[in-house]
C-alpha cells in the first residue's frame, strides 16, 4: 500500500511538473513569437514609409518642375521624366504622368484634335464636361 501510494504521488508530483514546464514554455515561446511579429511589422512598416516618402519627394519634383516653368509641353515633360531616370533610381515606379487640362468650349473637338496621340489612346484623352 506505501509503495502505491509514493509511486500515485511520484505521478502527480511529475504530472504537476511537466504541466507548469509546459505552461511556462508556452509562455515564453508565445512572447518570443511576439517579439519576431513586431520586429518584421516594424520593418514591413518602416519600409512602406520610405517608399511613400520617395513617391511623395517624385511629385514635388514634379510640382517644383511646373513652379519653375512658364509652359510644360509634352516633350518637357518627357525629357524631365527621362532625367529623373525612374527605372534604376526607383525601381517599382513604372512611370510619371500628367494629365493637361482642356477647357470645355465650343472648340473643344479642335482642341482635341491637336493633342499628339503618341502612343495614347485615344480614350483617355477625350475631354468631358463637369
Amino acid at each position: 500500500m506505501r509503495s502505491l501510494q509514493t509511486a500515485l504521488l511520484l505521478l502527480v508530483s511529475g504530472l504537476i511538473v511537466t504541466g507548469l514546464v509546459t505552461i511556462s514554455i508556452k509562455a515564453d515561446l508565445k512572447a518570443v513569437a511576439k517579439q519576431e511579429f513586431d520586429f518584421a511589422s516594424n520593418q514591413i512598416t518602416q519600409k512602406v514609409k520610405e517608399r511613400f516618402n520617395t513617391h511623395a519627394q517624385i511629385l514635388y519634383s514634379g510640382a517644383a518642375f511646373f513652379a519653375a516653368s512658364e509652359n510644360v509641353s509634352r516633350q518637357k515633360w518627357q525629357a524631365f521624366v527621362q532625367n529623373l531616370s525612374l527605372e534604376s533610381q526607383f525601381p517599382g515606379i513604372r512611370g510619371l504622368g500628367y494629365a493637361a487640362i482642356i477647357i470645355w468650349s465650343v472648340h473643344r473637338f479642335v482642341t482635341i484634335r491637336k493633342i499628339p496621340y503618341d502612343g495614347i489612346d485615344q480614350k483617355m484623352a477625350c475631354a468631358s464636361r463637369f
